[in-house]
């Protein structure tokens, strides 16, 4: 029996809001677990158990109301007791002033002392002796310093490269948009003309390589050089002869469809066919064969990594 492994997998376990677990007081399978999803808290089932009856898997510990305790598992357990109206706690003064210092009240409350600052966002920082920030305003061109093109990353091979018409040179557009024509190499355009006789080819406005196609002769040629009204100027192309003249008796524009070609031993493509024939296949038949699952298969889920 093979073995299949399923890449990139969510598992989603069972979940609700805590007012719907107890509402619903599911009875969870043996093992099955069960999630508060706007709490975090989490229970297993045992197959019998209704799901108010199930107790929290894990210790549940909360914040209390009272100062210097926590709840753990609904025992209220104090874990401190700051002492109230202490002029000194940890060797701190209750009270302080001036930039940056911290207050602490008699009920062990502290606050920062106002820098003088404006509160916002800033990019330029002025820091005292004591860390703490004395002012503050937004860079200007001025705190950029000067860089060279090494240093920036993301300029591109161009911005490194003089302007010009030399090797290695970024040429530039005329008024235009377009590149001045004195470094575009020529180009040599082909022209067909159509003629109903000889004279009417020699009349023609044609340039070294334009061709001319006529009617008269079914005959082709092309000018080898200028003037176009010189006749030696022109060289006949040889058209092989003996063309075909029809296709399957149709002449002019043909399209062959499958009812005008015998099939012979090779058989046309029809959807029924390709059907009937695909019955009689089985799957292990198919090139991807491999990766197919089956109800035969032994299955394993694989999440894969986060």
């Amino acid at each position: 029996m093979a073995s299949q492994t399923l890449s990139n997998v969510k598992i989603l376990l069972r979940n609700d809001t805590a007012a719907n677990w107890t509402t619903k007081n599911t009875v969870l399978g043996k093992g099955e677990m069960g999630i508060e999803i706007d709490t975090g808290k989490f229970k297993f089932g045992d197959g019998t158990t209704v799901w108010g009856s199930l107790g929290y898997a894990g210790t549940v510990v909360s914040a209390s109301a009272t100062n210097g305790h926590i709840n753990i598992d609904g025992t209220d357990t104090t874990v401190y007791t700051l002492p109230v109206g202490a002029t000194v706690i940890g060797g701190v003064k209750t009270t302080a002033s001036g930039a940056g210092t911290v207050a602490i009240d008699s009920v062990g409350a502290m606050a920062l002392n106002n820098s003088g600052v404006t509160a916002g966002t800033y990019t330029k920082l002025t820091v005292g002796a004591s860390g703490v920030v004395t002012a503050a305003t937004d860079i200007t061109a001025d705190d950029v310093p000067t860089l060279t093109i090494a240093k920036i990353s993301d300029a591109g091979t161009a911005a490194s490269k003089d302007v010009g018409t030399s090797s290695g040179n970024v040429p530039i557009l005329n008024a235009n948009g377009k590149l001045d024509s004195t470094i575009i190499p020529a180009v040599a355009i082909t022209d067909v003309y159509p003629a109903e006789s000889e004279a009417a080819m020699l009349a023609l406005s044609a340039e070294k390589g334009d061709m001319c196609v006529r009617s008269d002769t079914n005959q082709v040629f092309i000018l080898a050089n200028t003037p176009a009204s010189t006749l030696a100027n022109w060289v006949q192309i040889n058209v092989p002869s003996g063309g075909v003249t029809s296709i399957n008796g149709k002449t002019g524009v043909v399209v062959l469809t499958t009812t005008d070609i015998a099939e012979g031993t090779n058989l046309y493509y029809t959807e029924a066919r390709f059907n009937t024939a695909f019955a009689t296949k089985n799957s292990t038949d198919l090139a991807d064969s491999s990766t197919l699952l089956r109800n035969t298969d032994t299955y394993i889920i694989d999440g894969g990594n986060a």
